[in-house]
């Protein structure tokens, strides 16, 4: 990076920071996210009440066939069986899955202060000007 880049970059960082539009983006954000949450449980409660309706038409069908005895056998059956599924898809999703690499270690601090130090002692000027560009944004920002 030149100089000119690295205090347009610092510049644009410090206006992105101070930036009162970006509070709007986040609070936005969370509107969208709270609204999929309420789509998801009202799906959730419709499709309950749609298995609900399904075990009443089927004992409702079963009644004359196998007798008032019969039919809440098989629609309990039917239930226990599919909160048997429910249970196991977890465990057929959940395989053992290989350990995550092990990452390589970073660079130290002395390493990173020995590169941050080259880089203000190559770029000294530019440098220089940024911080005192951002100064002077944050002061007439704060009168």
């Amino acid at each position: 990076m030149n100089g000119v880049s690295t205090g347009r970059l610092l510049l644009r960082i410090a206006q992105a920071w101070t930036d009162d539009s970006v509070l709007p983006r986040v609070r936005d954000a969370g509107a969208r996210a709270l609204m999929a949450a309420a789509a998801i449980m009202l799906a959730a409660v419709l499709v309950l009440a749609a298995l609900g309706c399904a075990l009443t038409a089927l004992w409702l069908y079963l009644l004359p066939l196998v007798g008032p005895a019969g039919a809440p056998l098989i629609v309990s059956g039917v239930l226990l069986s599919l909160g048997l599924v429910t249970l196991l898809l977890p465990r057929l999703g959940a395989r053992q899955s290989p350990p995550p690499p092990v990452a390589a270690p970073g660079p130290t601090p002395d390493i990173l202060i020995a590169e941050a130090s080259r880089l203000v002692r190559d770029n000294k000027v530019p440098v220089l000007l940024s911080a005192l560009l951002v100064g002077l944004c944050e002061g007439a920002r704060k009168k």
